[in-house]
């Protein structure tokens, strides 16, 4: 039977059909592994299955609360614009792991698109745990909504650019 590690290898090349098909055969052998029904649900999230994912990532979580399973199901709900779904997941991963700045990075962007000003918070948590990877994820955010949203003035835009590049 192949380990978790090979289908690992599989998800990352891209063989998602064959992970997927390994992966509900160690799942029909034992439906208590937390760690398969995670990456169940990453190869479904993948495919954009992504109620199938959520199934999955919900199996793993029922099995074993680990922060990156909260983490992969905010994604999923955001990913679909389940924003208070993500919101909520997002923070059930902080309180697993209070270090980890994607999760408030995370959260923020939930709260954003939600128009919701405790955003500023949440985006501030995430700076004082890494400066470096929270400019990174705002820089990312900036140059795939912000950037390409056409009802945002220029002016506004590089702006918002330029405050985010003096950030330390």
């Amino acid at each position: 039977m192949p380990n978790l590690e090979s289908i690992r290898k599989l998800i990352l090349n891209n063989k998602l059909k064959e992970a997927g098909s390994t992966l509900d055969g160690i799942l029909k052998l034992n439906k208590n592994d937390d760690e398969a029904w995670y990456l169940r649900g990453v190869v479904s999230l993948k495919l954009n299955n992504h109620d199938y994912a959520q199934e999955c990532f919900e199996h793993a979580i029922a099995n074993k609360e680990k922060p990156e399973y909260y983490k992969i199901s905010g994604m999923a709900h955001l990913e679909v614009f389940e924003l208070e779904d993500a919101a909520n997941e997002f923070q059930k991963a902080t309180e697993l792991d209070k270090k980890d700045p994607d999760n408030y990075f995370f959260i923020a962007v939930c709260y954003i698109l939600m128009d919701n000003p405790l955003a500023r918070n949440f985006i501030e948590k995430a700076y004082l745990r890494d400066k470096k990877k929270t400019k990174e994820l705002l820089l990312k955010f900036y140059s795939n909504f912000i950037e390409k949203d056409h009802t945002i003035p220029k002016k506004m835009k590089i702006e918002i650019f330029d405050k985010l590049n003096k950030m330390n």
